[in-house]
């Protein structure tokens, strides 16, 4: 009995959070509602998150530590399990949890300071920043998290 209790205390522990709805354990018992870790409590994102807010696995809020990072974007998740689960198809998530972007609004370009007369789009992470020019869009593609944050503290101007 001891054994079978230490699996379900690791399966449920290892599953818990990723949208799992039942386990089975060794000795056949299904478990169809997995037990919270005890304590466990949802933090606030911190202020400035750009990030996904919503694990794609669980549809739970996202732990801003658990995340996969492909092509210079950040796939937030809620748990460890979750980002090396989401680890395996990036490309699947990333298009999931980024399929709209959210235009950010600014005249002026965050690489450079230029007013914008004919904006180039420039994609990170769910928001799209516009650019002056093709040149800026290289140095944007080089830091794109530092000229979003731009783009976003020229609004506040």
């Amino acid at each position: 009995m001891k054994l079978s209790t230490l699996t379900l205390a690791v399966l449920a522990l290892t599953f818990t959070g990723c949208g799992v709805e039942s386990i089975e354990t060794v000795d056949g018992e299904v478990i169809e509602e997995i037990p919270e870790e005890p304590g466990e409590e949802v933090q606030a994102l911190p202020a400035g998150f750009l990030g996904n807010t919503t694990c794609p696995f669980s549809g739970k809020q996202v732990d801003p530590d658990s995340f996969y990072e492909h092509r210079g974007e950040r796939i937030y998740f809620c748990t460890p399990q979750c980002a090396i689960d989401g680890s395996k198809d990036p490309d699947k998530y990333r298009s999931q949890v980024y399929a709209e972007t959210t235009p950010v609004g600014n005249t002026t370009c965050p690489v450079n300071g230029e007013e914008i007369v004919d904006p180039i789009p420039a994609y990170w992470q769910g928001h799209e920043v516009s650019l002056c020019c093709t040149f800026c869009l290289n140095s944007f593609e080089d830091d794109p998290e530092t000229f979003v944050l731009a783009a976003l503290d020229s609004l506040e101007d």
